[in-house]
């Protein structure tokens, strides 16, 4: 499944959508979202771009939640 990704390309990917039916979509959807979740390669990417977004979030500490009334 790792070269699923790279089967296509986006003309060629965009083309294919029209002809498919809704279970065709469906089974589609779901090769692409199980691609994105196991690929270490994607977790890498992923890791390599929202790393220092996540190290700035962190860095701040916890965000001050104001106090919820009681009513």
């Amino acid at each position: 499944m790792g070269d699923f990704m790279q089967m296509f390309t986006f003309p060629e990917l965009e083309a294919l959508l029209d002809t498919l039916d809704e279970k065709q979509l469906t089974l589609l959807r779901n090769a692409i979202v199980h691609e994105i979740r196991t690929n270490p390669q994607i977790r890498d990417i992923l890791r390599e771009k929202f790393l220092p977004v996540h190290q700035r979030w962190t860095s701040r500490g916890r965000p001050r939640r104001s106090p919820r009334s009681s009513t």
